[in-house]
């Protein structure tokens, strides 16, 4: 019950990010018109906009969207919301050739972009946040213990990440030490080598 009141809060939230990004696209890219035509494309996006947010929505829910964990939010996520965003907006710019007058490409190239954006930074934004907020009780309520990574290639990667990664861990990562002097005086997730 609990997983699907969060799946319909994110469907909601998903389609007022929808709306937001239209009506942006549409003010920004339509700002120079006279008044008349402003008001014909505003009127176009009003009697639309209710079905696109549906698009997109059920986009999302077929790429798989609403199943994933935010707190490991990473490329594929984004790749997942860059195709559904596309494939949502083409949808509906196909459905606006119906309609008089057509939304221009420039506005569905805008939303694609700011609805793209938008659900990244939630995602990430809610990640970096998830992440500080555990890592700072654990540094309040315990002494975190000091770590030096030996390797900075891909296992001293998947340990860094499996480390932060988790919300109560107790380690406090200080540092990187390789044997490759290329690597040498530089990062590794925000970890100097």
């Amino acid at each position: 019950v609990i997983r699907m009141v969060r799946q319909i809060a994110m469907m909601l939230v998903d389609y007022l990010i929808v709306l937001l990004s239209y009506l942006i696209a549409y003010s920004a890219r339509l700002e120079t018109l006279d008044k008349v035509e402003f008001d014909l494309y505003f009127n176009a996006l009003q009697n639309n906009v209710f079905y696109w947010g549906i698009v997109y929505i059920v986009a999302f829910y077929f790429s798989g969207i609403y199943k994933s964990i935010w707190r490991y939010t990473g490329i594929e996520e984004a790749l997942k919301i860059g195709v559904a965003s596309v494939l949502a907006t083409a949808i509906c710019l196909l459905s606006s050739l119906m309609f008089v007058p057509r939304m221009p490409y420039s506005i569905a190239i805008i939303t694609a972009c700011l609805i793209a954006l938008i659900e990244c930074a939630l995602r990430i934004g809610y990640m970096v946040i998830m992440r500080h907020v555990s890592n700072k009780a654990i540094s309040n309520s315990e002494t975190r213990v000091n770590l030096l990574i030996v390797g900075a290639g891909d296992a001293g990667s998947a340990i860094i990440r499996e480390i932060t990664n988790q919300p109560k861990t107790r380690y406090n990562i200080v540092g990187i030490i390789d044997d490759d002097k290329l690597k040498h005086g530089s990062r590794l997730h925000n970890i100097n080598i």
